[in-house]
This record gives C-alpha cells, sequence and structure tokens, in this order.
C-alpha cells in the first residue's frame, strides 16, 4: 500500500514536470494549463499548486518567495490564494533587461560622440 502511494506522487511530480517541460518548450500561455481542477479556484485565482504550476516553480521556491514577501497572496484558513494580477506583478518584479541601452545602440553611439565634442571643445578653450 504504501509503494503505491509513493508510486502514485512520483508519477505526478513526473507528469507536472513533463508538462512545464513542454509548455516551456512550446511557449504556450500556462494559464490555460490547470495541474488538476482544484489548481484553479476560479477564473484569475490559483492555489498554492496551481501558483507552482503556473510560474513553473518548485513548492520551495514559492514558500520561499511569499515569505520574503516578493509575491502577494491571500490567506484562507492554511490555504494560499493567489489573484493572477499578483502573479503578473510579481513576473514584472523579477524581469531583467529590455532597457534599449546595448554596445553599438545609435543612441549610445550619439552619446560618445557628444561627450567627445564637448571635451574637444574644453580643450579648445
Amino acid at each position: 500500500m504504501t509503494n503505491q502511494i509513493l508510486q502514485t506522487r512520483e508519477a505526478k511530480k513526473i507528469l507536472d514536470s513533463i508538462q512545464r517541460l513542454i509548455v516551456n518548450s512550446t511557449g504556450d500561455d500556462m494559464s490555460s494549463i490547470q495541474v488538476n481542477r482544484k489548481s484553479r479556484i476560479e477564473e484569475g485565482t490559483f492555489d498554492f499548486d496551481g501558483c507552482c504550476a503556473f510560474l513553473g516553480i518548485s513548492a520551495s521556491s514559492l514558500r520561499a518567495y511569499v515569505r520574503c514577501g516578493h509575491i502577494r497572496y491571500t490567506k484562507l484558513g492554511h490555504r494560499y490564494r493567489f489573484r493572477r494580477e499578483w502573479i503578473d506583478a510579481f513576473l514584472e518584479s523579477q524581469a531583467t533587461g529590455g532597457t534599449g541601452n546595448c554596445i553599438g545602440n545609435d543612441t549610445d553611439a550619439t552619446q560618445t560622440e557628444s561627450d567627445a565634442d564637448r571635451i574637444l571643445a574644453e580643450l579648445a578653450r
């Protein structure tokens, strides 16, 4: 009996991992994926497992983000609830890059030229 329970749990973990890999490799919107019926409480609200599946992170990682206050949640008794907009805000806070200031960018070249002109003007005085 105990071996069957362990095998079932391991099978669920493996299926969840495969599901995350498929979603991440295809780039599909993860909001359409449901780990089980209970993961999505209502449209736009996730329970703990549903939030983990949506973000593609482990339960321990989500617990750490919750504990540190990085992601908003509501707790009803012992149950966590996460709104879609809170999850989106968390993802936005974790975003990096996208500033457009990279080497070889025209704006950088213009800035460098104006700096050089300023230095030459000061030297000419």
